[in-house]
């Protein structure tokens, strides 16, 4: 699974096969989310780590049960040596995301034992998860800001780690839930076909920059529901991207026509008119005495994005 970040929100997909368990994927997941939207600029074996840390959240008989080893890193530990720590907190995702399977999979390992020892070991503190967050600043890097909090030098903390990777169990914690009620299938409506084709469209366009591919998606959604706004504009981004002028623009009023007051429609036209431009003119700058048509049609749909956000902003407050 992964969790992305694109323009207009985030974007969590997992691989739901049937017979798959999957809800640590998506606790995993919806960590991502949460860093992003209330830690920004958290270094990635963090990011993971706590991710990983908080994935085999159970909820039982009115408690929760947090920080429970995930056997696959247990299993790994038994058998493979712990990664020296300061070459995991020095890591950046390019260097994990863009890995053999082989250097990932000791990555993730190393990054959940590093959390589970900082949240859990008496010679770490132990630190919350409010203290990892609170050791970010802007004068000096992450790694610096950790050994700092720690006491610890680069090979102190890979010896306390590989000692702590040693282990034969480890701590969880459990909390009451206080009038915690439990989901149930009658919470939700699962998804039709029309909106995972759109949501899969949004993703190769927002997220991946296939336009093509994302096009099929879009246009295969609204072979099902043809009023179906977010597949309708995004077949206008797509085309747009695509160099397909004349259909971009004729798609964008179509959502225009359906939902004349939607802020998102006009900013995905303004956002797809940019882009466009941009590509087809690489190094020219966006501003200058004569400002291009296309740039001006961006522009009309941006000003018209911020007129109804106004808007509805107002109606809100008067109500």
């Amino acid at each position: 699974g992964f969790c992305a970040r694109s323009s207009y929100g985030f974007t969590i997909a997992i691989d739901a096969t049937p017979g798959r368990s999957y809800r640590q994927m998506i606790y995993h997941e919806y960590v991502h989310q949460f860093l992003f939207q209330r830690a920004p600029g958290l270094p990635i074996w963090l990011h993971e780590g706590l991710a990983e840390y908080f994935s085999t959240l159970t909820l039982d008989e009115g408690r929760a049960r947090i920080g429970f080893a995930p056997q696959s890193h247990v299993d790994w530990l038994l058998t493979n040596e712990v990664p020296p720590a300061y070459t995991l907190i020095t890591a950046t995702a390019e260097m994990v995301y863009t890995s053999e399977i082989e250097r990932a999979g000791p990555f993730y390992a190393g990054s959940w034992l590093l959390a589970h020892y900082l949240l859990h070991d008496e010679g770490a503190g132990p630190l919350s998860v409010q203290g990892l967050l609170e050791l970010r600043s802007s004068d000096k890097p992450y790694d610096r800001s950790l050994l700092e909090a720690l006491g610890a030098s680069r090979k102190e903390l890979t010896d306390r780690l590989t000692a702590y990777g040693r282990k034969k169990s480890f701590a969880f914690v459990t909390a009451p839930l206080e009038q915690f009620t439990p989901p149930t299938s009658e919470d939700h409506e699962p998804a039709n076909r029309a909106d995972l084709l759109t949501r899969l469209g949004e993703l190769l366009a927002f997220v991946h920059d296939d336009q093509a591919a994302a096009a099929v998606h879009f246009r295969a959604a609204l072979a099902l529901e043809a009023d179906r706004v977010p597949a309708v504009i995004g077949l206008s981004y797509a085309y747009e991207l695509l160099g397909q002028q004349a259909e971009a623009t004729e798609w964008f009023s179509r959502a225009v026509k359906r939902t004349p007051e939607d802020a998102t429609v006009h900013l995905k036209r303004a956002d797809s008119l940019v882009i466009a431009f941009q590509r087809a003119n690489p190094g020219k700058t966006l501003l200058g005495e004569q400002i291009d048509p296309q740039l001006a049609r961006a522009r009309e749909a941006a000003q018209r994005a911020i007129a109804v956000s106004y808007t509805h902003l107002r109606a809100h407050e008067t109500r």
